[in-house]
């Protein structure tokens, strides 16, 4: 037997146990789905998603990155996510656009996904249950924030459970003309993941929507199934003399100093 072919029967036989140990954990996925479904849970949780990345990647001793990890378990979660629910993920924009790329990355490829040319609609259809969650942008590289995005926000009753940050050629990451987009929930699921409450969901989205509009730039805080609990005042809205009745979407400026 040739080296080669000896290198090539190893890595056959550990595929044979890798596909035994993944319908395992499909199997056990499916079940964690029916409790789910039994007790009106969420399908997508984030922060366990984030955590059991972390996790990997610590205890990984190499050689694959942590960019392969990632990409490697975003697909298992992918298909365990399609087998506890048949998952539909909203994205605003056409299919294959750079909405739909990003949404993508964070859900694989096993869950389907419907395309909303307006975010009103794409709201409506995630609220009304239609979809199990949407991904719109938020800041487009090089253009700023998204203007239809943020009217969008001060609108609803959904809230943002998760942000996705990508770079210019959809990989997931952040760069100087990285891309940001919400993953957005219905209410009642995040209230049901979790004993946190807030104030008006609508008056936090409407904060958090005056907030992008202020500085795309700089991150916003989400907490991962936790409804928003944002603080926010208007201390100012540069060359606007209706300050204390005008909100920053309203005013023609666009521009506010927001104090977090």
């Amino acid at each position: 037997m040739s080296e080669l072919s000896d290198y090539r029967e190893k890595i056959d036989a550990i595929d044979t146990q890798l596909l035994k140990l993944l319908n395992e954990r499909a199997s056990l996925a499916r079940e964690v789905g029916k409790v789910k479904n039994r007790d009106g849970l969420p399908i997508y949780a984030p922060d366990r998603e984030m955590a059991l990345l972390r996790g990997l990647i610590e205890k990984s001793d190499g050689p694959l990155s942590p960019t392969a990890i990632r990409a490697i378990y975003r697909e298992i979660m992918s298909a365990a996510l399609a087998l506890e629910k048949d998952v539909v993920i909203a994205c605003f924009g056409p299919e294959g656009g750079a909405c739909h790329q990003a949404a993508k990355a964070r859900f694989g490829s096993s869950v389907s996904y419907a395309f909303f040319p307006d975010v009103s609609d794409l709201f409506a259809a995630v609220g009304k249950g239609e979809s199990d969650c949407g991904v719109v942008p938020i800041e487009d590289a090089g253009h700023g924030a998204v203007n239809q995005t943020l009217d969008a926000l001060t609108a609803t009753d959904l809230m943002i459970c998760a942000e996705i940050t990508s770079t210019p050629d959809g990989t997931p990451g952040e760069s100087e003309n990285s891309s940001r987009y919400f993953v957005m929930a219905r209410t009642s699921d995040m209230n049901r993941s979790t004993p946190t409450s807030s104030a008006s969901a609508a008056g936090g989205m409407a904060g958090i929507a005056a907030s992008v509009a202020a500085s795309v730039t700089k991150p916003l805080p989400v907490t991962p199934a936790a409804p928003f609990d944002v603080s926010i005042r208007i201390a100012r809205i540069d060359n606007c003399s209706r300050a204390d009745r005008c909100t920053p979407l309203a005013c023609a400026t666009k521009t506010a100093a927001i104090v977090m």
